[in-house]
């Protein structure tokens, strides 16, 4: 799930590319920014003999490459690039902006394909403080374009936790299974051939560019037509800022498994849970939550006749939120619902578990654990 995540961030066109497929580009490409060669001294004076700025050690590889540590929440730097790709016989060319602020991030791009142009910017936020060292992850907040505004978020994609690697696995950065032994270094840049992702062929080649331990340049490719480049500049002036205007928003859908209650806290539990087999739980952009089951179930017992719930979301922006009932029916008949709606009832997130209070009577509520098959 946590590459995922990356769609998010890179271009969007990147989707149909996922599992390898994305491109870099022509190596033979010289780095806008790369920087001068020449001595900034009189010709007399003797050259140094420090280290090489454009070398890194095998440490700083596993953290840069490997992990993806280029673009750390202490990094503050902005990397333009260019991608062109050929999917299913269809050109795609994507203009790149990626600024990052000390664990906040902007990512523009522009896509064009066949005349058609897409573009949009999203945003991340790093919570520092939620950092575990064990998967080098993060929790965080993601602001996405949703119609005039923006919609924020804690787990897009289901993705509660992100780290550095599968933040920008999908904007071409695949290396975490690329040995420090398998570059070859000619003095400025690191090279690649044969490049391979989780035993997947992704690169034809590849190249990075550090100095002083920052990523400069990187570029790569998948034959003549799928390439990539990214160039970096504006170190320690890049300034991003997130959206202020915005709504807190997630869309899924959740399939119900099984209640939270046992029998002894509601002796018909069982019951219950047997006339919302394959019940299904749907929440829109619009706000609006659905809850449809094939079958009832009233006083009586199981009914084989249809419940439809109708509500609106008040989503907190985190794991959890309220909704209101306006509209129910169960085994073909209309409950009478106040104009103001009834509720408000609750839900919240458990891993990649979604949980509902749902009214079984009028003194009784009981909570449907539901299995999320997508949600974003």
């Amino acid at each position: 799930m946590k590459s995922k995540i990356l769609l998010l961030l890179l271009p969007l066109a990147l989707a149909g590319c996922k599992g390898g497929n994305t491109p870099s580009t022509d190596p033979s490409v010289n780095p806008s920014v790369a920087p001068s060669v020449n001595p900034s001294v009189e010709p007399s004076v003797e050259p140094s003999t420090g280290p090489n700025p454009y070398e890194i050690t095998e440490e700083e590889w596993n953290s840069l490459v490997r992990k993806s540590h280029s673009f750390r929440e202490n990094v503050n730097a902005t990397y333009v690039g260019n991608i062109h790709m050929i999917i299913q016989g269809a050109e795609y060319n994507v203009e790149v902006k990626l600024e990052c602020d000390n664990g906040k991030y902007a990512s523009y791009h522009k896509a064009t394909s066949q005349g058609h142009e897409d573009e949009g910017t999203i945003y991340y936020e790093l919570n520092k403080e939620s950092y575990h060292i064990d998967d080098d992850s993060y929790e965080y907040v993601a602001y996405e374009p949703l119609f005039d505004t923006y919609r924020r978020n804690t787990f897009l994609y289901g993705n509660r936790r992100i780290s550095m690697e599968g933040l920008f696995v999908d904007a071409g950065f695949q290396f975490k299974d690329v040995e420090f032994s398998q570059a070859t270094f000619d003095g400025e840049k690191y090279n690649l051939t044969d490049v391979k992702y989780e035993g997947r062929d992704i690169y034809t080649s590849a190249s990075f560019k550090f100095e002083n331990g920052k990523l400069v340049y990187f570029t790569a490719n998948r034959g003549e037509t799928d390439t990539i480049e990214y160039t970096g500049s504006l170190f320690g002036e890049t300034t991003v800022t997130m959206p202020e205007e915005y709504a807190n928003n997630f869309e899924g859908r959740f399939l119900f498994t099984q209640f939270k209650e046992t029998s002894e806290e509601v002796p018909n539990i069982d019951e219950i849970a047997q006339a919302f087999v394959d019940a299904e739980v749907q929440v829109f952009t619009s706000n609006q939550l659905t809850f449809y089951s094939e079958k009832s179930y009233m006083g009586s017992g199981i009914v084989n006749e249809p419940t439809n719930i109708v509500g609106t979301v008040n989503y907190n922006g985190a794991y959890g939120g309220t909704y209101t009932i306006t509209s129910m029916t169960i085994a073909g008949y209309q409950v009478p619902v106040p104009e103001s709606g009834m509720g408000p009832y609750n839900f919240s997130f458990e891993d990649m578990t979604l949980v509902i209070e749902i009214l079984i009577s009028d003194d009784l509520t009981v909570h449907a654990e539901c299995m999320t098959l997508n949600i974003r």
